[in-house]
C-alpha cells in the first residue's frame, strides 16, 4: 500500500479542475464540448438530459451532463473518442457525465473527462492521455485519477487497476488520504489498503475497435470547438438542481461540493 497524502475531498476536486481552468486560461484555447456514442445496449435503460427521460438505444449520441441509469441485468457500452475512448455502465449503476471536454494542439490532445458514479459500478479503459490532461471518476466517498488504465470501479470506492495507474483520494472521517494503485493491485474500501489483485482474476471488460457502422455514425457528428472560459461541472442541464431528479448512494451519502469552503494541502496526484 502506498499512502500519498490527505486533504479534504472537495479541495481534491478543487485541485484537478483548477489544473484544467490553468490550463484554458494560459492558453487561451478553444475546448470542445464531447459527446458519447452508445456502442450496445442490453436489458433496459434510460438517459436523462434536460429535463427529459428517454430510453437508451444502439447508436444514439449523449450528451455531456446526461444521466444513464441501468436497470437489472442492463449493461451499456460508450464509445467517448478522444474523452475515453471506452466505458461500459452495468446494472443497477447511475452514471453522470459531468464533463466531456477536449483540445487538439501541436499534434497532442488535452482532455477533461470526468464521470459521476453515484450507484453501481462502471469499467473503462482510457488510452494515454497528454500530462494537462484529467480523466477522473467522482464518487460519493472519492475521487479517482486516471492515466492510461483499465480499471473497474464500484460507487462505494472498490478500485480494481489492471493495467496503467490509479490515484484514489478517499474519504473517511473528515480527511481523504489519497492512495496510489499500480497494475493488477485494487483499492479496498473497507479496510482503505491496497492490495493485490487475485492472479485468476481477468480484465472483464475488452473493448473491440468501432466497427464499420459505428465508425460512420461516430464521423458524422463533428463537434463545434466552443472557447470555454469556466470548465467547472455543469449541472443543470441534467437536473441535478432539482431535488426531485437528484441521485444518492444506496447508504445515503451525499457528495462533498466543490463549491464548499475548504482548506488543505497538495492531493499528491502529481507529486
Amino acid at each position: 500500500m502506498k499512502l500519498v497524502r490527505s486533504a479534504p475531498l472537495a479541495f481534491v476536486t478543487l485541485c484537478l479542475s483548477a489544473m484544467v481552468l490553468l490550463s484554458a486560461s494560459t492558453a487561451q484555447a478553444q475546448f470542445t464540448k464531447n459527446k458519447a456514442l452508445v456502442r450496445s445496449v442490453t436489458g433496459d435503460a434510460t438517459v436523462t438530459f434536460g429535463g427529459k427521460t428517454s430510453a437508451v438505444k444502439k447508436l444514439m449520441f449523449i450528451e455531456e451532463g446526461s444521466i444513464v441509469k441501468t436497470m437489472a441485468k442492463s449493461f451499456v457500452d460508450l464509445y467517448l473518442g478522444d474523452n475515453g475512448p471506452f466505458v461500459r455502465v452495468t446494472p443497477n449503476s447511475d452514471l453522470r457525465l459531468d464533463k466531456l471536454l477536449f483540445r487538439k494542439s501541436n499534434e497532442s490532445v488535452v482532455i477533461e473527462t470526468s464521470l459521476n458514479l453515484r450507484r453501481g459500478r462502471i469499467l473503462g479503459q482510457v488510452k494515454k492521455t497528454s500530462p494537462a490532461s484529467i480523466y477522473e471518476v467522482v464518487t460519493p466517498t472519492m475521487v479517482a485519477g486516471i492515466r492510461g488504465t483499465t480499471y473497474d470501479i464500484s460507487a462505494d470506492g472498490l478500485t480494481k487497476v489492471f493495467d496503467g495507474q490509479v490515484v484514489v483520494a478517499y474519504e473517511k472521517d473528515g480527511q481523504v488520504p489519497t492512495y496510489l494503485v499500480n497494475k493488477n493491485q485494487k483499492f479496498d474500501p473497507t479496510n482503505q489498503q491496497v492490495v493485490p489483485l487475485d492472479p485468476s482474476i481477468d480484465p472483464t471488460f475488452e473493448p473491440q475497435p468501432l466497427n464499420p457502422s459505428e465508425t460512420e455514425q461516430w464521423q458524422s457528428v463533428e463537434p463545434e470547438p466552443t472557447v470555454i472560459t469556466d470548465v467547472s461541472t455543469t449541472t443543470k442541464d441534467a437536473g441535478f438542481n432539482d431535488p426531485t431528479n437528484s441521485i444518492t448512494s444506496d447508504s445515503g451519502t451525499s457528495f462533498i461540493s466543490p463549491t464548499e469552503s475548504v482548506a488543505g494541502s497538495s492531493t499528491g496526484i502529481n507529486d
